[in-house]
């Protein structure tokens, strides 16, 4: 139903909407009603005769939809203001009262409840009576102190239960909208402030903190770290983090546990030694929407430890977060570059370089974007294992930085291309040579945030981060859309195909279906300066899966081969892998043909 959602127009309630109705014509009529409900109000303008004879000349608005809440466009002597209007229908619902908020016995839910005085039968004699519940939230229960109002839900009866939204350590009010048909008088007086028994804990460590090495000084001999992490689990939002670093003589993650765990503070075992290696601390406070932080000036040849914690504001004050720490050892010089990482039982650990032979040069790729997904090449085709002997290789790429599935391929060349990487993440890379069982390279890499990858555009970047597709203008009339790999509900779930449907306003739907291995499409004949709703759903073995949802427009279009389209960096390939390159493409031109 269109009227559960927003819509910034009649078109884009049309479009995102009625495309797969049942009944086009209804649903094309409720965008109308709703349009025309928002841009006339209920009620009629006062009549200010003061603001006539003093008011400037002005225009805050054009339309009643302009302005909050119930408030309309008036003409008020020669502007156009937002006015509080006058309202006489008795058809309109009254505004709810005595608004009350009971906390459950469940975890983490309350039930909002208020009464409706002065219903009449013409007021309950309908099913189009809806109740908008809106909230504020705060670390204090003063309501200057709180954020702006924001719909929670609706409801068509005169309470509310709102499960697992709610988070111990805040203050909520409340207030209730009684919308119909005809529109509302407005919103109730907003309730106590509540909160939740239970009361907030402080943010637990950050995971998966990692250092790699950034740069090296040769005048200075000195080191640069990046270090980074992914937030904490926190009942309340974090406010910043604390990154601290010192030299030590700890030479092993054994006797690093002591500073992972609570401790009371009549606890002085070991606190001189701690002091005195705490002496030249250096404390970093980066701001709560970063996870990642440089770190200089480091010495060759020495044991420094790393520790992170965030912090959240409370009712009760400041709470520090657990800590988490990582344990790192510079090198002698910039020949080795190492990463170190933290591991859920805070053991330091290091990337080992053992049994690889070091007498050859990996190369990796800079990262490109390709067919839906983020790529990288790898290639050691300089290593003695390379030779005209025809060998079996196993590539594991897993994820360090960020919650991704480990990658494995295999193949007989001594390069390959690597898919599906996230965005700002570090990887670890091994090669393995699998009749003789010897290791042939491991190193470690960064992906690139969206935006830095060549050819990725602020546009395209928000599309993939929104709903995985991007779309690219090959011309006038041509647009080509690729999407990124999907997960399975479930193991016993095997991946069939995608449904592919595309639609406008002024033209009928285009349904086709694509085998699971094809994950780019190109669309041709499109009108120009029009705006297209794609929809692309997951057929699988237990039926249809999760559908993705972008709308792009075409524009003019201006050159086809040097601004538009992006300059991809290939990745280093043998004839055998090129080979399969081209009957891939070939497969995608076949397809399309037929389509």
């Amino acid at each position: 139903m269109p009227c559960k959602e927003t819509y910034e127009d009649e078109n884009d309630c049309i479009l995102k909407t009625c495309s797969n109705a049942f009944d086009t014509t209804s649903c094309n009529e409720s965008c109308q009603f709703l349009v025309d409900s928002t841009n006339t109000k209920p009620g009629s303008c006062p009549i200010d005769k003061k603001s006539q004879i003093l008011s400037e000349c002005k225009a805050s608005c054009s339309k009643d939809s302009d302005c909050e809440n119930i408030q309309k466009c008036c003409t008020i002597g020669c502007s156009r203001i937002c006015k509080k209007p006058k309202m006489k229908d008795a058809r309109l619902l009254p505004i709810p009262n005595n608004i009350v908020v009971v906390e459950r016995k469940r975890k983490r839910s309350a039930v909002v409840r208020w009464v409706m005085k002065g219903l009449t039968r013409n007021h309950t004699n309908t099913n189009s009576n809806i109740y908008v519940i809106q909230w504020k939230w705060g670390l204090e229960d003063k309501e200057s102190k709180m954020t702006q109002w924001q719909t929670v839900t609706m409801k068509n009866k005169n309470y509310a239960i709102l499960k697992h939204v709610l988070s111990a350590g805040r203050y909520y009010i409340f207030r209730v909208g009684a919308v119909s048909e005809l529109g509302s008088l407005g919103y109730s007086n907003c309730s106590n402030a509540f909160k939740l028994s239970k009361e907030a804990k402080a943010p637990s460590g950050p995971t998966n903190v990692t250092a790699q090495v950034s740069d090296y000084d040769k005048y200075s001999y000195e080191w640069s770290y990046k270090v980074t992490w992914i937030p904490p689990h926190s009942d309340l939002p974090v406010k910043e983090y604390h990154l601290s670093y010192w030299e030590s003589d700890v030479v092993t993650p054994d006797m690093m546990r002591s500073d992972q765990q609570k401790r009371s503070l009549t606890d002085t075992d070991g606190s001189d030694e701690m002091k005195l290696e705490e002496r030249n601390k250096v404390t970093i406070i980066i701001p709560n929407f970063s996870t990642k932080a440089e770190i200089s000036k480091l010495k060759c040849d020495k044991n420094y430890i790393i520790e992170i914690y965030g912090t959240s504001e409370s009712s009760e004050g400041l709470l520090k977060g657990d800590v988490s720490t990582i344990l790192i050892k510079t090198n002698k010089d910039e020949r080795e570059r190492e990463a170190f990482s933290y591991v859920p039982h805070h053991i330091p650990v290091t990337i080992s370089n053992n049994q690889i032979v070091k007498s050859f040069k990996a190369e990796i790729g800079s990262p490109y974007f390709e067919v839906g997904s983020l790529h990288t090449s790898i290639s050691w085709e300089d290593h003695p294992l390379c030779s005209p002997v025809k060998r079996s290789f196993l590539v594991k790429v897993s994820s360090i930085s960020c919650e991704s599935e480990m990658i494995k391929l295999t193949t007989s060349d001594c390069s390959i291309s690597v898919g599906d990487l996230k965005f700002d993440c570090e990887y670890e890379v091994e090669v393995r040579e699998q009749r003789m069982l010897k290791n042939v390279l491991k190193n470690t890499f960064y992906t690139y945030s969206c935006n830095e990858v060549n050819g990725m555009t602020d546009e395209m970047c928000e599309s993939y981060e929104k709903n995985g597709i991007v779309c690219l203008q090959k011309s006038s009339n041509s647009m080509s859309c690729s999407w990124g790999i999907r997960k399975m509900r479930t193991s016993s779930e095997t991946l069939v195909g995608y449904r592919i449907n595309l639609s406008s306003r002024n033209a009928p739907s285009n349904l086709s279906i694509l085998p699971p291995s094809q994950r780019s499409i190109i669309f041709k004949d499109l009108s120009n300066k029009t705006a297209y709703l794609l929809k692309i759903q997951c057929v699988t073995s237990q039926g249809l899966g999760e559908e993705m949802e972008s709308v792009f427009q075409t524009n003019d279009y201006v050159d086809d081969s040097s601004d538009t389209v992006p300059i991809l960096e290939l990745p280093l390939s043998s004839s055998s892998s090129l080979a399969s390159r081209c009957s891939t493409f070939a497969l995608i031109i076949s397809l399309m043909s037929i389509l």
